[in-house]
């Protein structure tokens, strides 16, 4: 049988072969690459349902713990926070209690009306003249959560908007992994692979990012969204078949990570610095 070489939308090398035209994974910065993925303008469809009352509690937990995370890399109030691809708008929410300049970008129409009275958001990419009135000793600490697996050459779209800036630059960004539990389990019948999802990542792929950026990593882990948390009998099903990973991922937790962040290893986070 031939073999067909296809292009990685991380990394943009043809060093992947498949022979049953559903993945492979890129033997340069080892993600997951979707063949049957398409490509989307947000501006016009695929952009995520507004989220019902339970969801939106969910998604402020969510940025809560993330925010848990990055605020033990920058002290200043006086900090600009920037989410890319900010949605309905939870970590906007959040960050009101770490930062006095907060801006969003959100490229769904839906979205972006729903939060447009509430924040500083903006149905477009990022724009250095945003920031201008900022001090340039200013921190500047990015969000990007979950965009980079919807886009092609994410390298360069974190690229375009760090090189612009001249202050201080913290950012954190936000994964699904094929390498985490949940794949494993599903395959390909796993809720995030689906053809929004040009990649799925892993820990590897991220780090192969920072290396690319020429940022240094100052902080990386695992994250399981509330959302997804089993219930007990799975979770003690889950320790005691992997009884040895368990012990592992008790001793490699960070900071206030919950525990079944490391059990599951769903989502992958990074925080890096230039």
């Amino acid at each position: 049988m031939n073999k067909k070489f296809y292009k990685c939308p991380v990394c943009l090398k043809f060093n992947g072969t498949c022979r049953e035209a559903i993945s492979f994974v890129c033997k340069s910065c080892k993600a997951l690459v979707n063949i049957k993925a398409k490509k989307h303008n947000y501006y016009i469809h695929g952009e995520q349902d507004l989220p019902d009352k339970y969801k939106k509690i969910m998604r402020l937990k969510n940025s809560q713990s993330r925010f848990d995370i990055i605020k033990n890399f920058y002290n200043d109030k006086e900090s600009c926070f920037i989410d890319i691809g900010c949605g309905s708008g939870e970590m906007l929410e959040i960050a009101k209690k770490y930062f006095k300049n907060i801006i969003g970008y959100e490229h769904g129409k839906i979205l972006f009306n729903s939060i447009k009275f509430k924040h500083t958001v903006y149905n477009r990419n990022f724009n250095i003249k945003d920031i201008n009135n900022l001090n340039d000793k200013n921190v500047i600490v990015i969000s990007i959560c979950h965009v980079l697996e919807h886009n092609f050459n994410p390298i360069n779209l974190i690229y375009k908007i760090i090189s612009k800036i001249k202050s201080p630059v913290v950012l954190y960004i936000e994964v699904p992994l094929y390498t985490g539990h949940s794949f494993k389990k599903y395959q390909y019948n796993y809720k995030l692979w689906y053809e929004q999802h040009l990649a799925l990542y892993s820990m590897k792929t991220l780090e192969f990012i920072s290396k690319k950026l020429k940022l240094k990593i100052v902080n990386s882990g695992y994250r399981v969204f509330y959302s997804d948390n089993l219930n007990k009998k799975e979770i003690i099903k889950l320790i005691f078949t992997n009884s040895w990973g368990f012990i592992k991922s008790f001793f490699e937790r960070k900071n206030k990570s919950n525990i079944l962040d490391y059990i599951k290893k769903d989502y992958g986070y990074i925080l890096l610095k230039n």
